[in-house]
């Protein structure tokens, strides 16, 4: 199953940039709001997101 990137900034209720920005720090491939995610990379992206 996959999330796009604005699902997943809407549900942590964070702007699309930072998620983006987030993905870029953990070298996930996603590039605009479109972009789908795994949901093993979505989970990767809120724990980093809850962390920092």
């Amino acid at each position: 199953m996959k999330i796009r990137v604005k699902e997943l900034s809407e549900a942590l209720g964070v702007e699309i940039a930072d998620i983006i920005s987030i993905c870029a720090i953990l070298k996930l491939p996603a590039s605009s709001s479109i972009s789908s995610l795994s949901l093993q990379d979505a989970k990767k992206i809120t724990d980093y997101h809850e962390n920092n």
